[in-house]
């Protein structure tokens, strides 16, 4: 390390600052340490009892639709007829 150098000491281990310089947070981040911080619990509640699971459900089902999009993996489920009319099979040739 060079001289003049600012170093955390961890647990014994001398770490270099430059190691932990400062980002820009995101604003999801932003937003959710404020919503911890200094929103009621009924927000928080609100938040982590059903908004979160709304975004965690729409990305798996846009997830999903990609996948069939893509790949087109029809092996019999549930969902096949579905998509098959709105994916139809890749003509192979």
């Amino acid at each position: 390390m060079r001289r003049g150098a600012k170093a955390l000491l961890i647990l014994g281990v001398s770490i270099p600052a430059a190691l932990f310089r400062r980002r820009k947070s995101s604003t999801v981040e932003s937003s959710l340490a404020w919503l911890a911080l200094y929103a009621s619990l009924a927000w928080w509640t609100l938040y982590t009892g059903v908004l979160s699971y709304v975004l965690i459900a729409t990305l798996f089902a846009a997830e999903t639709v990609y996948r069939y999009w893509r790949f087109r993996p029809y092996d019999g489920s549930v969902t096949d007829p579905l998509f098959r009319r709105i994916f139809p099979p890749r003509r192979s040739g």
